[in-house]
């Protein structure tokens, strides 16, 4: 399977085109694979799309498509607008990204007062499709947007012509046409939050929402993170998760490296997002929420989370808003 998106971003993007040049390719296209679902759809035929769009018209359609999402009426999108800073709406993406997307991720690269650096990326082995990181970059130029950045321009370090500007004031100016869409580079003339964040909002939004996570994982690795989030604390051995599985050790770490992953580093990974969630959703000390989660000492916690997030857990939990002292801009 090649992955899976929410209706709600494909949609999006689909009515965005449909406001650009790029109208008569939807409109002669099969858009069979949108019926019957309320949640996710595939990939493939959503890539096919862009992919189509991109060979005939370039990529401006597709940035001006993403950034529709301003008209957009959904509970993430209100979730993620529960924000007074750029670096607060990226962060809540992260953990919401669950919700978004079964592959890809967003992550800040450099944030500094009046620009932010964001790349588009993998969370697994499988790459964003350049098509795939303009969409998703034109949804952030509306978020910013929307959550208080005036004079706002977009540049691609990573394409043939890193100085050029594809977005200003509120308008396309010049997507370069040789791709590296996948890093984006934000500057805006002042911020002024348009939203003082609502305590309490998001959870009621997402509770209300009953959303489901899109996990097109494979099978087995899905399988043993059911399997150790029975109890994340417990020392768990591949023999042991292998039993449980009704296999050998030596065929789950076989079937696990089929897929990209060894037992030892989904183990990892799994205890550090168990990590970040009670980060942000508990009062819990860093040294209690890595006991729970199965390390054997802070220094260990620690280093593990560094790994995975590139950030402390205590300075993980401050920018994602947890624990740090009233921010103004």
């Amino acid at each position: 399977m090649s992955g899976q998106i929410l209706r709600a971003v494909a949609d999006v993007i689909i009515g965005g085109l449909r406001t650009t040049p790029a109208r008569p390719v939807v409109d002669g296209a099969d858009l069979s694979w949108l019926e019957g679902t309320d949640h996710a759809v595939p990939l493939d035929p959503y890539r096919a799309l862009l992919q189509q769009v991109y060979s005939r018209y370039g990529g401006g359609p597709i940035l001006e498509a993403g950034v529709q999402l301003r008209h957009a009426v959904h509970p993430l999108l209100f979730v993620l607008l529960n924000s007074d800073r750029p670096e607060i709406l990226v962060q809540k993406e992260d953990r919401l990204a669950r919700f978004i997307h079964s592959r890809h991720r967003v992550r800040i690269l450099a944030s500094a007062p009046g620009s932010l650096v964001l790349e588009h990326g993998a969370s697994g082995r499988s790459p964003p499709e350049p098509t795939e990181s303009l969409a998703s970059c034109g949804q952030h130029v509306a978020m910013l947007g929307m959550i208080g950045a005036r004079g706002l321009s977009l540049r691609f370090p990573r394409s043939s012509d890193p100085h050029a500007v594809a977005w200003a004031d509120d308008g396309l100016a010049s997507v370069p046409a040789s791709g590296g869409y996948e890093e984006w580079d934000f500057r805006w003339d002042s911020f002024q939050a348009t939203r003082t964040p609502m305590a309490g909002l998001d959870e009621l939004l997402l509770d209300q929402a009953r959303l489901d996570e899109i996990d097109d994982r494979p099978g087995v690795a899905a399988a043993v993170e059911r399997i150790l989030r029975e109890d994340l604390g417990r020392r768990w051995s591949v023999a042991e998760v292998a039993t449980r599985l009704f296999m050998s050790r030596r065929t789950l770490q076989r079937r696990l490296s089929d897929v990209g992953l060894t037992f030892t580093d989904l183990v990892l990974r799994i205890r550090v997002a168990e990590a970040q969630r009670l980060l942000v959703e508990s009062d819990l000390n860093a040294t209690a929420v890595g006991y729970i989660c199965g390390f054997a000492d802070s220094a260990h916690f620690s280093h593990a989370f560094k790994r995975i997030t590139g950030e402390a857990p205590g300075r993980w939990r401050q920018t994602a808003g947890r624990g740090a002292p009233p921010v103004t801009n």
